[in-house]
């Protein structure tokens, strides 16, 4: 899962949704400079991670990429292609109002946690923030736009057009893996956040 992924998950505490939307950027101990409270979530966003890393769903639909020919950097696509089926999943949004409306209030929350961010945060949450990414995850174009901006980022992760005709002429093959993954990930979460914010 992506972004969309982390702030659905998030429960019902903003500080866990602050520390959880961050938590890419900060690595090894830094989280240790920030509040408790915001430390939390950025935790939990490595315990996400790393149960979405290891599970098999995910594993299988890594496996489904590599070999409809993205070979490298495969979990970085699937994680965003999963954002995709989120954002359309009725279990979560019953439709595009009701994930614009989650979507809009997890934004107004990151906008007002500017404190806890340094210059390159701001300036990518910015964006994030102006253009409600979350949000446009749910059409083809919202992710054909994520995917391209990322590889103009970062070069290295691939040719844009190979990736987006492998994620979207697969998307049936993906479908089931997302399904199982998710119905897991919501009772790990629901299980995690209970004993997490005691």
């Amino acid at each position: 899962m992506n972004y969309l992924g982390h702030a659905l998950f998030s429960g019902e505490d903003s500080n866990i949704l602050i520390g959880n939307m961050l938590g890419d950027f900060i690595k090894g101990n830094k989280h240790g400079n920030y509040p408790p409270e915001i430390q939390k979530g950025m935790l939990y966003h490595r315990l996400i991670d790393e149960y979405t890393d290891k599970h098999k769903s995910i594993r299988a639909a890594n496996k489904v990429l590599r070999e409809a020919g993205v070979e490298r950097y495969a979990g970085v696509f699937i994680d965003i292609f999963f954002d995709h089926f989120i954002a359309n999943d009725k279990s979560f949004f019953s439709d595009t109002d009701e994930l614009k409306s989650f979507t809009e209030k997890t934004l107004q929350t990151l906008d007002g946690a500017q404190e806890y961010m340094n210059e390159d945060m701001k300036k990518y949450f910015g964006y994030m923030i102006s253009y409600n990414w979350l949000y446009h995850y749910h059409s083809r174009q919202g992710i054909e736009k994520a995917i391209m901006g990322l590889v103009k980022r970062i070069p290295r992760l691939g040719n844009a057009d190979e990736i987006l005709f492998a994620l979207f002429n697969n998307i049936e093959v993906l479908r089931p893996h997302y399904q199982t993954f998710i119905t897991d990930m919501k009772a790990w979460s629901e299980d995690t956040l209970k004993n997490y914010s005691h």
